[in-house]
C-alpha cells in the first residue's frame, strides 16, 4: 500500500536529516514533489485530518527530528468533519498513538483496535478488497504520491466537483469543526515550543470546486 511505502521511506529518509516536512491530506500528498525542494520529505497521506496530524507531529518531535520547517494545509476542507472512519488504517496510527488515544478518537474497544491494527487484512474486509482488486497503483517518491491523472482532462469535472463539495460539506452547520480547529491550534503551539518554523499553505482549487462551494 502507498501509506506503507510512504512510512518506510520516511524511516529510511530520517538518516538524511530532512529540514522540511509536509503534513496534511491528499492535497500535499499528491501536489508536493520533494525532488524539487532540497532536504524535504512529504509526510502527508490522503484523508489525514488534524486530529491525526497532531499525533503524528507529536511523535516526530518526540523522536528528535532534524526538521526545522513544518508545513500544514489550510484548505476549505481542512476543518471539515465528513469522514465516517478517519482511522481506517489502524496499523498505521498505532505507530503514533496509544490504545487509549485511539479508543478516545474512535470509540473502539481495545480488542477491536488490536484486531484492526495487527490483523488488518483479516479484521477489515475492505483492506483485502483493495489489495486484491487495486493493488499498489501509485508510485511513491520521498512520500510524494505520484498521480498521472489530470482533473482537467475529465469530461464530467463539474459533476465531480459538486459531488466532492456535497461530501466534504455534508456536516457543515455554518462553522468549521471545533475539535479539528482545537487540534490545529495544539499543533501550532507544540511546534512553536520546539522553536520550529511553521508554514501554512492553501492549495489551489479548481474553478468547478469553487463554484460548487459558492452555490451551496
Amino acid at each position: 500500500k502507498n501509506i506503507y511505502k510512504s512510512e518506510l521511506q520516511y524511516q529510511m529518509n530520517k538518516a538524511q536529516q530532512p529540514k522540511i516536512l509536509f503534513f496534511g491530506d491528499s492535497h500535499p500528498a499528491r501536489d508536493i514533489n520533494p525532488a524539487f525542494i532540497n532536504q524535504s520529505f512529504n509526510y502527508a497521506i490522503p484523508s489525514e485530518t488534524y486530529d491525526q496530524t497532531y499525533y503524528k507531529v507529536r511523535k516526530v518531535l518526540q523522536d528528535g527530528t532534524s526538521a526545522q520547517i513544518f508545513t500544514f494545509s489550510i484548505d476549505m476542507n481542512s476543518f471539515m468533519s465528513y469522514r465516517d472512519n478517519n482511522y481506517f488504517d489502524m496499523w498505521y496510527w498505532l505507530k503514533f498513538m496509544s490504545f487509549e488515544e485511539v479508543s478516545k478518537e474512535t470509540n473502539f474497544s481495545d480488542a477491536q483496535i488490536f484486531f484492526k491494527g495487527y490483523t488488518p487484512y483479516i479484521g477489515n474486509g475492505e483492506e483485502f478488497r483493495r489489495l486484491v482488486f487495486r493493488g499498489v497503483q501509485t508510485e511513491v517518491i520521498q512520500g510524494w504520491q505520484k498521480v498521472d491523472k489530470n482533473f482537467s482532462d475529465r469530461e464530467n469535472t463539474t459533476e465531480v466537483a459538486i459531488n466532492r463539495v456535497q461530501e466534504q460539506f455534508k456536516n457543515y452547520k455554518g462553522s468549521f469543526n471545533q475539535d479539528l480547529g482545537n487540534y490545529f491550534m495544539k499543533i501550532i503551539e507544540m511546534v512553536e515550543q520546539e522553536n520550529k518554523k511553521i508554514i501554512l499553505i492553501m492549495y489551489p482549487m479548481s474553478q468547478e470546486y469553487l463554484a460548487a462551494v459558492d452555490a451551496r
